[in-house]
Formats: structure tokens, C-alpha cells, sequence
């Protein structure tokens, strides 16, 4: 049995899964996060391997 988490993204609150990460819940909803290690097409290279330097 999984428990439903409420969860406020942009001062909406949305429900989540426990296990579900923030940026899934996020995208389901329709709310867009920026990210530069969760792009599909950079897959199967891990995230890890990434940075972002100023």
C-alpha cells in the first residue's frame, strides 16, 4: 500500500505516491521544472556526467 503525499509546487498543491520523485508528480500535473539531468534524449549517459559551470 502506497501513501498519497500533498505536495505545493508554484503555491499549487498537488498529490504524489510515495517512491515518486517531485519532478515526476511535477510533470503529470503539467507544471514544467527546468532540468538538465532528466532529458531523455541524453540517455542512457548518466546524469552524473554532467555540469554546469558559471
Amino acid at each position: 500500500m502506497s501513501h498519497t503525499l500533498n505536495i505545493i509546487i508554484n503555491d499549487r498543491i498537488v498529490q504524489g505516491t510515495e517512491g515518486e520523485t517531485i519532478l515526476a508528480v511535477a510533470r503529470r500535473e503539467g507544471l514544467e521544472i527546468p532540468t538538465l539531468c532528466d532529458d531523455p534524449a541524453w540517455n542512457p549517459i548518466p546524469p552524473a556526467m554532467y555540469a554546469l559551470l558559471k
